[in-house]
């Protein structure tokens, strides 16, 4: 009996600022889900576990304020607050400054109200090349690359996905774990 290792399929994440450049493209007045952009930049990049990666998360502290993120809405609608720099409340008033109604809900979530309706199509946004956009979630150097300061731990993986080695990154210095 014949037994053929195949090796898993390489998994890669969109960094944030690929994320900053699809959202920066959302037309005033229309609004786009999280859903509906993941589940286009999935199929456009072809990996269905495309997500947003977490190293190049702390790069959203240097970003553009001007990046219209309070059209970037939760799947249901939900207003979403950004874990930086704007409160939810403040992405509310731009969002009815545009034109939409803005609900308030028992938790005091704010909810486009119309957001179904006023649905930009992602389909139609500039679009940038995979070597741009995406990064290799097992290759520590491409998340380091990402990120804009440095992750507290890093993993390293060898092209089987085996994990190799750990360190601890501490004022840009690595030490073994």
């Amino acid at each position: 009996m014949n037994v053929e290792y195949i090796p898993p399929k390489p998994h890669y994440n969109i960094t944030f600022q690929a994320l900053e450049f699809y959202v920066s493209q959302i037309p005033s007045g229309q609004v786009l889900t999280e859903k509906k952009l993941m589940s286009y930049l999935r199929s456009l990049y072809n990996d269905d576990n495309l997500d947003v990666d977490e190293a190049s998360i702390p790069y959203a502290v240097f970003r553009n304020k001007d990046i219209p993120f309070w059209r970037y809405l939760s799947s249901t609608g939900l207003v979403q607050e950004d874990r930086f720099l704007t409160s939810d409340e403040a992405y509310a008033r731009k969002l009815a400054s545009e034109g939409h109604s803005i609900l308030q809900n028992q938790h005091g979530r704010f909810k486009v109200e119309d957001y179904r309706e006023t649905m930009a199509n992602p389909s139609s946004f500039r679009v940038l090349a995979a070597d741009q956009a995406l990064v290799r979630v097992n290759d520590p150097s491409d998340i380091l690359r990402a990120s804009r300061r440095p992750i507290p731990h890093v993993t390293l993986f060898d092209d089987d996905g085996n994990e190799t080695a750990t360190y601890r990154i501490e004022s840009g210095m690595k030490t073994d774990i």
